[in-house]
């Protein structure tokens, strides 16, 4: 089963289980600008379009940078889609047997800002985020 599939999938179940609610839906995808089984977002876009979702975008992944890329290729393919835009903090790593990442909340901050001009509508963060960086976030996109 494609990432597509699935996402169809899932939202096929929402539907049956509350036909009345509002759905969003992200994907992660890599730095090569691919979810898992080598979907693009212009890929994604064509096909959530289609699942009449409230919003969709991108989360997590390698970090902000990756985001932004999604962000700005899928508001140019959908320019009135509400996207969604959920960056971890950067890549887990292990330093002094702890897992830390990368971002700080200025980074954070600048991810919030250039997504917001390339289109997202929905702003947050995912795996490694802390409450400084959201903080960051909601001060940087206020």
């Amino acid at each position: 089963m494609s990432d597509l599939q699935e996402v169809q999938a899932a939202v096929e179940g929402v539907r049956r289980v509350s036909p009345g609610i509002p759905i969003v839906t992200t994907m992660t995808f890599d730095t090569h600008g691919h979810t898992m089984m080598g979907v693009t977002p212009e890929q994604a876009v064509e096909i959530i379009s289609e699942l009449d979702v409230i919003a969709f975008g991108g989360n997590c992944g390698n970090g902000p940078d990756e985001i932004i890329t999604v962000i700005e290729k899928m508001h140019t393919a959908a320019p009135d889609a509400v996207l969604v835009a959920k960056a971890n903090a950067g890549i887990p790593r292990l330093k002094k047997g702890v897992t830390v990442f990368d971002a700080t909340p200025a980074d954070m901050a600048g991810y919030a800002k250039k997504v917001c001009d390339l289109g997202a509508r929905i702003v947050g963060a995912c795996c490694g985020s802390t409450p400084d960086h959201i903080v960051a976030i909601a001060e940087a996109i206020a």
